[in-house]
C-alpha cells in the first residue's frame, strides 16, 4: 500500500509538471485514499491540499470540479486539525476562502479567512488573512472577528 501511495504521488507530480490538472487531482486523491488506509492522516491531508490546488485550475464553470475542490479542502482541514498540523489547516482554509470569494459567497469566505488567521497564529500569513477578512467585512457590512492580532 505504501508503494501505491508513492506511485500515485509520483504520477500526480508528473501530471502537475505537464499541466494535466484533472489527472493530477485524481492521482492526489488516490494517494490520499492510500494514505488514509495506511493511517497516515497527515500525508493524506497534504495530498488533498495538492488535489484541491489542481482542481482550482479546472473549476471554471465546472460544478463537479468546484465541489471536488471544496470536499478535498474540507477533508484536508479536518485531517490536519486532527493531526495538529495547523499550517496545513491554515493553508486549506485560505484556499477555501479564496474559492468562496470567487463564488461570491463572501460571508463564508470571511469565515474561512478568520479560521486561517487563527490557525496561522502569529505567522506573517495570519496578517494577510486578517486583512482579507476585514476587507470582506467592510464589503458585506458585517464586523470581522479578527480585526486585531491575537496573542
Amino acid at each position: 500500500m505504501r508503494a501505491a501511495a508513492k506511485g500515485f504521488k509520483k504520477a500526480a507530480f508528473s501530471h502537475v509538471h505537464a499541466k494535466n490538472w484533472r489527472e493530477a487531482a485524481l492521482a492526489f486523491d488516490e494517494q490520499a485514499a492510500c494514505d488514509l488506509k495506511l493511517g497516515d492522516e497527515l500525508s493524506a491531508a497534504s495530498a488533498l491540499l495538492h488535489s484541491a490546488k489542481c482542481y482550482v485550475w479546472i473549476h471554471d464553470e465546472d460544478q463537479g470540479a468546484i465541489s471536488a475542490t471544496k470536499f478535498a479542502l474540507d477533508k484536508a482541514v479536518a485531517l490536519s486539525v486532527k493531526t495538529n498540523d495547523l499550517e496545513i489547516a491554515a493553508m486549506s482554509c485560505e484556499e477555501l476562502a479564496e474559492l468562496y470569494v470567487e463564488q461570491r459567497e463572501l460571508q463564508t469566505a470571511l469565515d474561512f479567512y478568520e479560521k486561517a488567521a487563527d490557525y496561522y497564529g502569529s505567522d506573517r500569513h495570519s496578517w494577510k488573512c486578517r486583512f482579507e477578512a476585514n476587507r470582506l467585512s467592510k464589503i458585506i457590512g458585517t464586523p470581522a472577528n479578527c480585526t486585531r492580532a491575537r496573542d
